[in-house]
């Protein structure tokens, strides 16, 4: 409501609206790829990080949950290298210009050590130069990437617990994302992405690849006003975010096993199919579908008596898919199958449109016979 009043009153025409992480991942080109997958964009700016997961699904993309925090940014880590100057300008003056009541020596410091922090991006070693810091008294000096982020340790810190909470605001462990998205000015920081990079398996792509960082999300948005411009896309002041599904549903095989076939958070519409063997010489084919939930994985407690082996296994499964089990029972049918045609499998879809109505449809593929049931979606 606050963007459409400051268009109203700045006099601009607004065509639709585009949240900020989606239209980061657009600019990544998220939306082309086959098949789903789980986004992270982690937006670290001037004054704060936004982490949010994205799931990107048929070219749909959908916000699945966000954290944030005001401990990680720029202007921290510009702090970090205006004070280790400070001090430096300080042993040979006696002046610290951090504390003076003039602001603007404190001023010239802090523009200049957001250019060397940006150095220290693509060098080792980057210069911080101030002409007249203070009094007519220039300042030179010099830091290595070693030394800032050694000095940024208590900055970087934070980054753990937002991203942790934005996994489980969208209820996906770091094990389910596909790709980090990094954006905003401070994420060009190395050890920043190094530190991010680390809170996931190696099977995870972490990207700054798509331009200039501090302006992917408005080249998301200006990429999106060109498919409008072109019909390309349905024109709708409503924000660019598909709905989602707000909860993993698929097919029961035991009271507790489950079978996901459409994860929470998939963008809707969405449909899948999956495909399931028979018993030889079998009659009917029961189908029960459910909603279902993940399997919480074992707590530390429970490892602490296994062996360097067990652990080597353990280590090698960190990238397996997570396991589910029925949590509600949302519809049963019975497809009787053609005795004459010896079935050995049948082909499951579900169908689940924009507001969250489902459609299991089970189809012996030989015959043609099929079986459906809807499931109204305050049920889902």
């Amino acid at each position: 409501k606050a963007v459409e009043q400051a268009c109203e009153d700045a006099g601009l025409q607004l065509l639709q609206l585009v949240e900020e992480p989606v239209a980061v991942a657009m600019q990544y080109g998220a939306g082309q790829e086959a098949g789903d997958q789980a986004l992270l964009v982690v937006d670290v700016g001037g004054t704060g990080t936004d982490v949010t997961v994205v799931t990107s699904s048929g070219g749909l993309l959908a916000v699945a949950g966000s954290a944030h925090t005001d401990e990680v940014s720029g202007q921290a880590l510009d702090m970090v290298l205006a004070t280790h100057f400070a001090k430096e300008f300080q042993k040979q003056s006696g002046i610290d210009v951090l504390a003076e009541k003039d602001p603007r020596p404190a001023r010239k410091l802090l523009q200049a050590v957001e250019v060397t922090k940006r150095t220290l991006s693509a060098a080792p070693t980057a210069p911080c130069a101030v002409e007249s810091l203070f009094n007519g008294m220039d300042f030179s000096s010099t830091i290595t990437r070693t030394r800032f982020d050694i000095l940024a340790n208590k900055v970087y810190a934070p980054l753990a617990d937002v991203i942790d909470r934005a996994l489980a605001a969208a209820g996906y462990s770091s094990r389910q994302i596909d790709q980090v998205l990094l954006c905003g000015g401070a994420a060009r920081v190395r050890k920043l992405q190094m530190r991010v990079a680390l809170m996931f398996p190696e099977s995870t792509v972490v990207r700054d690849d798509a331009g200039e960082l501090d302006e992917l999300a408005a080249s998301g948005c200006a990429a999106q006003a060109a498919l409008i411009a072109h019909g390309k896309v349905e024109l709708s002041r409503e924000a660019v975010a598909a709905p989602v599904l707000a909860r993993p549903v698929g097919l029961q095989l035991t009271a507790d096993q489950l079978v996901p076939v459409l994860l929470k958070n998939t963008p809707l519409p969405a449909s899948r199919s999956i495909k399931v063997a028979l018993p030889a010489g079998e009659k009917r084919a029961y189908v029960a579908v459910s909603e279902g939930e993940p399997i919480p994985p074992p707590s530390d407690d429970d490892d602490d008596d296994e062996d360097e082996e067990d652990k080597e296994d353990e280590d090698e499964d960190e990238d397996e898919p997570a396991r589910y089990r029925p949590s509600k029972l949302l519809a049963e049918m019975v497809l009787e199958l053609d005795a004459a045609n010896a079935a050995t499998r049948i082909e499951v879809t579900f169908f689940a449109d924009s507001n969250a109505k489902l459609t299991v449809t089970a189809t012996e593929p030989q015959s043609g016979k099929s079986i459906t049931a809807e499931i109204p979606a305050a049920s889902n």
